[in-house]
């Protein structure tokens, strides 16, 4: 993202000899690049389950990045997936 800012001083001064008001103008542009942090997901412990039988894993995902990323899950056949 860029944006341009321009600034002005202005110096009015009725008793300076020329009396006169003085000023100058200042333009910068600023670039903000986005931050980029890996995302986390917590461990998961090794889990032993019947055949046929669910298995609900819970998975709290965090990634800070600037601006806000959109997250992607993905995982093998016959998974299914909640967005809580």
């Amino acid at each position: 993202m860029r944006t341009t800012f321009t600034t002005v001083v202005t110096d009015t001064n009725p008793a300076a000899v020329n009396a006169k008001q003085l000023s100058d103008t200042n333009s910068f542009t600023v670039t903000v690049q986005a931050i980029h942090i890996g995302p986390s997901l917590p461990a998961q412990t090794n889990r032993t389950v019947d055949e046929m039988t669910q298995l609900v894993v819970t998975n709290t995902a965090t990634d800070n990045d600037i601006p806000p990323p959109q997250c992607h899950v993905s995982g093998g056949a016959g998974s299914v997936y909640r967005d809580d």
